[in-house]
C-alpha cells in the first residue's frame, strides 16, 4: 500500500508518522529466518502513521539485519 493510494483512492489525508528505531538481539526465529547467529545485532523498527484526524492509518513492526539497514527521511 503506498500513501499516494491511501490518499487519492480512499480520500484518507496523511498527517504524521512516528517512528522508533531500536537495537535488538536476534531471537532463534529471526536468526534462522535471516540466516545469522542468535544473539546477533538488530535494528527494529515501529512507525505509527495517522491521518489528519489523528486515526492510525497504518502501523509497522519490523526488524533488519544491521549489516543491510539504510534510513532516509525527507
Amino acid at each position: 500500500m503506498t500513501y499516494r493510494f491511501i490518499e487519492q483512492e480512499l480520500n484518507i489525508n496523511l498527517h504524521e508518522a512516528k517512528q522508533i528505531v531500536s537495537a535488538v538481539n536476534a531471537s532463534r526465529d529471526e536468526a534462522r529466518t535471516l540466516n545469522i547467529p542468535i544473539g546477533d545485532a538488530l535494528l527494529y523498527t515501529e512507525s505509527l502513521s495517522l491521518s489528519t484526524i489523528g486515526e492510525p492509518v497504518e502501523y509497522l513492526q519490523s526488524v533488519y539485519r544491521s549489516d543491510y539497514f539504510l534510513n532516509s527521511n525527507s
